[in-house]
């Protein structure tokens, strides 16, 4: 995804996030800050250099994340965004963002909620154990994952991510 970082003010509206975000670090849980503080640290130092900003910016491995904007969407909504651990069927919840998943016992099914009623909104589903049992991902009603009605994580520690196009929900 090509962010349009030629339009006029887009330089200073995302230094204004990148600033946000470096203030937001202080009130991070502590193993999450090491992590996210080099990030913020090159998003900034990135935002400074504004002679060769275009190219780095489409260069930036944060581009293959969904772009500068929804990067920095993503860390300042950090603290509100929730993970949880279950092991039956679960239909994802508004505000969750991780969902792990113990399918030790039998296999479960998450199911995404509209893709229409969150656009842009990410959701990643990991199996945390290390059974044969599967997790079966599935889209709210007739909406898809990729293109499929259900996904497998089928394997120790694997995991998916999806972001909703307002359509269905895409794997990032």
């Amino acid at each position: 995804m090509a962010l349009p970082v030629r339009k006029p003010g887009f330089l200073p509206t995302a230094l204004a996030r990148v600033e946000r975000a470096r203030q937001r670090l202080e009130s991070l849980p502590k193993g999450l800050e090491p992590t996210l503080r080099p990030i913020i640290e090159a998003l900034f130092d990135l935002a400074l250099t504004q002679g060769d900003f275009n190219r780095r910016i489409s260069d930036s491995t944060v581009n293959h994340a969904g772009g500068l904007s929804d990067a920095l969407t993503q860390l300042e909504n950090i603290d509100q965004a929730q993970t949880i651990t279950i092991s039956h069927d679960y239909t994802v919840e508004e505000g969750v963002r991780q969902v792990f998943v113990d399918a030790s016992a039998s296999e479960v099914t998450i199911t995404y909620p509209s893709a229409s009623q969150n656009p842009g909104r990410a959701i990643a589903v990991s199996k945390i154990d290390t059974t044969l049992n599967r997790v079966i991902l599935t889209g709210s009603g007739a909406q898809t994952l990729s293109g499929e009605a259900q996904q497998p994580l089928e394997l120790p520690w694997e995991t998916l991510d999806f972001r909703s196009d307002s359509a269905d929900w895409q794997v990032t």
